[in-house]
């Protein structure tokens, strides 16, 4: 027997620790549960002293399962976490505004030629096309080129990509509306 520790040799020493059953906390129902309380308000996120821990531990049976042993560490673990996350969001938004507030857009590209979003370029090549689409036409890129005096802003082999662009998400948006969101994702 080892008189410093008082157990025998090669007999190991049970803890608490070992007879509570390990719970696994992280991605846990009553992690995400504590997340949505302190959310709403619930919990205050704040330790005012209105909630005690263990009142909030009594709140809900998810909690009850988790264990009381890690529970203050984890609440105070999870305050800490949200909170930190509203400070980065409140940076994050103020870094935004101010970066919104002193860049005005382009309305050049770096080629040289007009911006294509928000053109009226785009808004005339969307209606020509939907016209031809519903009319049973059919033009070449260059014929719808030359349509319009706006077009001529760009050169003709990028307003023919725009024109592929603009087919190809019309016949995709299609294939999503007939086959359903979950079309194209792959099986699990």
């Amino acid at each position: 027997m080892d008189e410093k520790k008082g157990k025998k040799k090669g007999e190991k020493k049970i803890d608490a620790k070992d007879k509570e059953e390990e719970y696994k906390w992280r991605n846990s129902e009553a992690q995400e549960q504590l997340r949505k309380d302190l959310l709403s308000g619930r919990i205050p996120l704040h330790d005012d002293g209105t909630l005690t821990a263990k009142e909030a531990f009594m709140m809900r049976p998810e909690y009850v399962k988790s264990g009381w042993r890690l529970w203050e560490a984890r609440l105070k673990s999870l305050r800490e976490r949200i909170l930190r996350d509203y400070d980065r969001a409140k940076a994050d938004a103020d870094c935004y505004v101010n970066y919104t507030k002193n860049r005005t857009p382009s309305d050049q590209s770096a080629r040289g030629y007009p911006e294509w979003e928000g053109s009226l370029s785009q808004k005339l090549l969307a209606i020509d096309l939907n016209e031809m689409k519903e009319q049973g036409r059919h033009m070449t890129p260059q014929e719808l080129y030359l349509l319009h005096e706006c077009h001529l802003d760009f050169p003709l082999q990028v307003f023919r990509d725009h024109i592929y662009q603009k087919i190809g998400t019309d016949k995709y948006l299609h294939t999503l509306k007939v086959m359903g969101k979950g079309y194209g994702k792959p099986y699990k």
